[in-house]
């Protein structure tokens, strides 16, 4: 998958959590997954910062 593809998903992910409410809690690394509430976010590959260091990143700018 190229960036920009795994981008959209990530940015679908996103949109889909703040319409159903997730939101409201906060992100979380779950076994190396990005989780916005119930809603899978995004796993980290090979050159991407890890998912606590995401999930905490994404609970600053919420």
């Amino acid at each position: 998958m190229s960036s920009a593809e795994r981008k959209y998903f990530v940015m679908g992910n996103l949109a889909a959590a703040y319409d159903h409410g997730e939101n409201k809690k906060p992100a979380e690394d779950r076994n190396g997954t990005v989780y916005l509430g119930s809603q899978a976010i995004m796993t980290p590959v090979n050159g991407d910062p890890s998912a606590q260091t995401l999930a905490e990143r994404l609970n600053q700018i919420k």
